[in-house]
This record gives structure tokens, sequence and C-alpha cells, in this order.
């Protein structure tokens, strides 16, 4: 797919590739925005009543009096040369639930009866009896895209009087959008993922969930002298972190996040305050998210500079 080749660096940053005949619808039903073109996408998020951006040009392909023009005169537009996520957080927050009801019910004819309509239609074309079986609609399969965690990212912290904010751009990549204000930056990497140049420069690696994850740790830290701690992720909202110098601690999120946001924290912590607390905040966009933190001491693994953690 030529597209894949365009976006390979986006991939790698954690974008989903979503095939062009199915996937993306269950994408629509998640999407928080929909950024779209003036085709049906954009008329089908009008009628999820989904906040959307439009990135179209020109409208000299949209037919007047169409949806799509009605569209092009009143949705907000994405300005490619302006930073992202200030335009998709205010789009989420200006948006008028109900906007584009008036467009929807212009366009849509019987919502929700499309199906029975059609094999009506059809049955009837092809000179057959109808079943008096009722339609029923398959759910709507979910995208299988391969896995898409970045193999690497940039992070900037900024730090409160209650916890740690964190925000992770992709490496490569531009993340002078959105990062006015924060400090504390550093790198993460996948060290099966990433570029040898990207794991060569981070200060955290992230491991996904295998087994003997202290042993993978270890030889991790030995591999590579840059890198000041691991992350093996154990579970869905759990982590535990290796570190030079300092006893594994396990870490476990209250919220639905990636916990390996949370070695960042553990790194902006043990980097200015020193000492973890039992209970530490990590601010995720507008999540609170409370992480538990429990030190392993009966394993009697204090990670020494040297990354060996077999004792």
């Amino acid at each position: 797919m030529a597209v894949a080749g365009v976006v390979d660096a986006a991939r790698r940053g954690g974008l989903w590739l979503v095939s062009e005949h199915e996937g993306w619808r269950a994408a629509l039903a998640a999407a928080d925005v929909v950024v779209s073109d003036l085709g049906s996408l954009s008329v089908y998020a009008a009628a999820a009543d989904t906040p959307m951006l439009l990135a179209a040009g020109g409208t000299s392909t949209v037919a007047a009096g169409s949806a799509a023009a009605e569209l092009a005169a009143t949705a907000p537009r994405l300005d490619p040369a302006a930073p992202l996520r200030p335009q998709v957080d205010d789009a989420r927050a200006a948006y008028d639930p109900g906007r584009f009801r008036g467009l929807v019910d212009r366009t849509v004819d019987g919502p929700g009866s499309s199906m029975p309509r059609i094999r009506s239609l059809l049955y009837s074309v092809l000179g057959l009896s109808e079943p008096d079986d009722p339609v029923e609609a398959d759910p709507v399969p979910c995208p299988d895209p391969e896995p898409s965690h970045p193999a690497a990212l940039r992070v900037g912290a900024v730090v409160t009087g209650d916890g740690v904010a964190v925000s992770r751009f992709p490496s490569p990549g531009d993340s002078s959008a959105g990062s006015a204000g924060l400090d504390h930056w550093h790198r993460t990497a996948d060290p099966e993922r990433a570029r040898m140049s990207e794991v060569d420069a981070a200060t955290i690696l992230y491991l996904p969930d295998g087994p003997d994850p202290a042993d993978r740790a270890a030889r991790a830290l030995a591999t590579w002298p840059s890198a000041r701690l691991v992350a093996a992720v154990t579970g869905a909202r759990s982590c535990t972190v290796y570190a030079r110098g300092h006893a594994p601690v396990v870490l476990t999120l209250d919220e639905p996040v990636d916990p390996l946001l949370a070695a960042s924290l553990v790194h902006v912590v043990r980097t200015t305050r020193g000492e973890l607390r039992e209970r530490e905040l990590l601010f995720v966009g507008d999540r609170r998210v409370v992480v538990s933190v429990d030190t392993v001491r009966s394993a009697g693994c204090t990670t020494p500079p040297s990354g060996d953690c077999s004792s």
C-alpha cells in the first residue's frame, strides 16, 4: 500500500493505519474527533454527532446543495500549519452536540431502517418472496492493525504540587506543538522495535509483557549503558520498573492509561524529589491517575550500575 510508505514514520510513532475496506467503521464509532476531507466520512461523522475538523482544500468538486457542501460552509477547518493537538482539543471543547442535526435530517431518510428497506427492494427486484425473519445486523468488527505502541518517544513533564504531568511525543517527530512549559525531557524506546540510535539515546527502555522480566531488564541495562531504568509491562494497568541502584518497584494505576507512563513519573520524581511515595499522582491530559508504588524487597535485588539484577 503506497500510503503505508508515506506515513511510515508516523506509524512508528503510534499511528494506526486502518484498512479502507474494513475497520474504519469501528474507528469512526470510537473517535473523539474526526479529521476528514469532504467525502462521505465527514457526513458519517456528522450523523454520529462526533466533533470534526475538515482537512479539505477547495470545494470545486463538491456538488452544490449537497451535504458535503453544507459541511464545507459550516464545519471547522484544520489548519495544517498550526499545531495539531490544540486544534483537536478545541474541536472537542467547542463542539455543540446536535450541531449538524438539521443536515443529517435532510440527508438521511428513515434512520435505523436502511437494512430492511434495502432487503425489501432487493427481493422485489429479484421477484422473490421476502423472508419473514427480521433483518439482523452483525456487530461492526474491530480493526486489527499491527501493534502500534510507539517504538520511541520524546517525553516532557511538569512537576506540580500534587504530582507529575507527563506528555509524550513521537520520535522522530515535531514535539514543539504542545510542548510549551514542559521540562524534564527524556527519551524512551522499545529495544526490540526502535532504531539503534533511538535506543542508545533512551533514558527509559520499554519491555513488552513476557517471561523473566527481571532477567530481561538486567540484560537491557547491561547492553544499553545510557538507559537509567527499564519498565516491563505486567498487566493492563501495571508495570515493574528496574533502575540502576534501586530495588524494583511495581506500579499499579487506578485508571486505564498506558502503565508505561508511570515509568516517566518514576524518573522525574527520582531526579527532582528523590524517593517515591507509596502513592503518587500522575496527570495525563485531563486525567488524574493514582499510582500505587510497591517496592520489591523480597527478591533481594538492588540493580547496580552494571545492570546485573540476578541476585
